[in-house]
């Protein structure tokens, strides 16, 4: 992970050493290129313990009524010699200062995440970019509405028809009665195919997880999956699943700033879109290029999927894979959803869908060489302060996506913070995932009702901003 996320500390470099050279209190010191804290070489090192500290730590030990820990080698003249030549070699590197160890050796320095420290920036970020971790008095209503009617709690997610079949290919799966709702004679055969997805799912899913299989076999898997659960006939065809693995967000206003700069960072692997193939989606499409053949309707750049609503995202990594990192990337794949919405609020509120204006449609801003920097005339800001009209309720339309780290599946609901404008994460809600019967029919009926929900308010709502 540190390898992956190196551009981070580039753009803390860039950012942060340009606000803090400009501080005269700080000349005299250096300037750590990570952190932009200034430190001298007094502080870097603090002065080794005497001699005589591991007998009086060892003889305390002896004395203590707990467990005594097992009796820790006594350190030699060798190893303090070592310890001070690395001492005063890394005096040389502009290291951060570090709060005094536990630990017998001073001059070990535990490594900083950096996705916790961007996930921490992203906070006072311009906008904010907010988590949390459950519903409370500041949630909007139609937030509640959605989490009220997924299954959650795994509540009538099997049909009753598949008892005596799961106890016979898996005796040992314990299922609670409450798992289980009364299907109908007429959907026996729909049951039965069902469940032929899901033994091929959970036993794909086993032999990732058995083989320490890397990212790609569990996107697959993710792919399969969701593809089956959008081709169920109530759903019309509506939905369909994207790949855009190698797509980056397309305009620097969509991103969180911070000095004016856009935070750089990886986002979700999967985009949950509004098909285009559907019946009723093919007339919106086609009149909505017919306006304006550059419009773009995503925060996505790939050509095909920039021409589509995109209600949701999934990040899927492999087993073991950090759930900060991945939390993180389906954050900012939010945040710039969020704000694309925005962007077609005031697209279709000044151009009325037929003379887009440049500084609006265009995906291009005025940037730097990393494409990241807003210039003066289209700050972030001024973007996102424009765009919202907070007079009507139902223009706080929120996105959702899952993190799918190996089996384990947890879904977050995105919406814009009235108070701050600001983006709010809402979650980890547990969304079953690919580990057991239960998980994974709760997961598939989890799916299937925010699909619905993306059919029936979602569209909808899309097609009133963009058709204003």
């Amino acid at each position: 992970m540190p390898d992956e996320w190196d551009f981070v500390d580039s753009w803390l470099d860039d950012v942060l050493n340009s606000q803090c050279l400009k501080t005269p209190s700080l000349k005299s010191a250096s300037i750590s290129p990570r952190y932009g804290i200034a430190c001298t070489a007094q502080q870097i090192a603090p002065p080794s313990p005497p001699p005589s500290a591991s007998k009086h730590l060892s003889l305390k030990r002896k004395h203590c009524a707990i467990m005594p820990s097992p009796r820790k080698r006594i350190r030699t003249r060798d190893d303090q010699l070592s310890s001070t030549t690395a001492t005063s070699a890394l005096s040389d590197i502009q290291l951060p200062p570090k709060a005094p160890s536990r630990s017998s050796s001073p001059t070990k320095v535990k490594a900083t995440s950096p996705v916790r420290e961007l996930r921490d920036i992203y906070r006072f970020a311009s906008p904010p970019l907010k988590y949390t971790k459950s519903v409370n008095e500041n949630t909007p209503q139609s937030i509640v509405d959605i989490i009220r009617g997924l299954p959650l709690h795994g509540v009538g997610v099997i049909p009753s028809s598949l008892k005596e079949t799961i106890k016979a290919t898996l005796p040992f799966e314990d299922i609670p009665d409450y798992a289980f709702y009364a299907s109908t004679p007429d959907d026996y055969f729909t049951d039965q195919n069902l469940w032929g997805v899901v033994i091929d799912i959970l036993q794909r899913a086993e032999s990732c997880f058995i083989q320490n299989e890397p990212e790609a076999p569990w996107l697959d898997i993710a792919k399969e999956l969701l593809t089956k659960i959008f081709a169920q006939p109530e759903l019309e065809r509506m939905l369909c699943v994207k790949d855009i693995q190698y797509s980056d967000i397309n305009s620097a206003t969509l991103l969180p700033h911070v000095h004016g700069t856009a935070i750089p960072t990886k986002k979700a692997d999967l985009a949950l879109a509004i098909s285009l193939d559907a019946p009723t989606t093919v007339p919106v499409y086609t009149a909505l290029r017919t306006s304006d053949p550059t419009i773009q309707l995503s925060q996505m750049s790939e050509t095909s999927v920039s021409r589509l609503a995109l209600p949701g995202c999934v990040e899927v990594g492999e087993s073991g894979k950090n759930y900060l990192e991945a939390s993180l990337q389906l954050g900012v794949w939010c945040f710039a959803g969020l704000a694309k919405l925005d962007e077609l609020r005031v697209w279709s509120r000044i151009a009325g869908r037929k003379t887009p204006t440049p500084a609006v449609d265009r995906q291009t801003s005025a940037a730097d060489d990393g494409g990241r920097t807003v210039g003066d005339g289209g700050s972030v800001v001024g973007v996102h302060a424009t765009a919202m009209d907070y007079s009507r309720a139902e223009q706080n339309l929120p996105v959702f996506g899952w993190t799918a780290i190996g089996m384990d599946w947890k879904l977050h609901i995105a919406y814009r913070d009235t108070t701050d404008n600001g983006v709010v994460v809402l979650g980890p809600l547990d969304s079953g995932g690919l580990g057991s019967v239960m998980a994974l029919y709760k997961l598939f009926k989890m799916a299937t009702a925010l699909a619905k929900w993306a059919k029936e308010k979602y569209w909808p709502e899309f097609r009133s901003i963009v058709e204003a």
